[in-house]
């Protein structure tokens, strides 16, 4: 026999949603998008400070990027602008995470 769950009613088994767990979840993406930023201007800078090899590429890449971010992201948050904060941390979280790793293993971190 099932049972049927009226509409509007907890299933059975389910747990409640944890109140304040989105907040948690948009604190700690917001901070690690602020730890891979800074990772990564520390080491575009420091490669332009030290005119590395790749650094005027690098520079070049760098503002190539953001000019394209911005339009993308411009036009995200225009269709559909119901939740700021969180597009933007999701479209810039994995764009930053993916240069810091490249750029390590380019000897960016050294």
């Amino acid at each position: 026999m099932t049972k049927t769950v009226k509409p509007g009613a907890k299933a059975p088994g389910t747990a409640a949603p944890v109140p304040g767990t989105g907040l948690l979840s948009l604190t700690l993406d917001s901070c690690q998008l602020w730890a891979d930023s800074c990772a990564v201007i520390a080491m575009r800078t420091s490669a332009i400070l030290t005119q590395r090899p790749g650094s005027e590429r690098e520079a070049v890449r760098m503002v190539t990027e953001k000019w394209h971010a911005a339009i993308e992201l411009g036009t995200k948050l225009a269709l559909a602008p119901h939740d700021p904060v969180k597009t933007s941390l999701d479209f810039f979280g994995p764009r930053v995470s993916a240069n810091r790793k490249r750029l390590e293993r380019m000897g960016g971190g050294k």
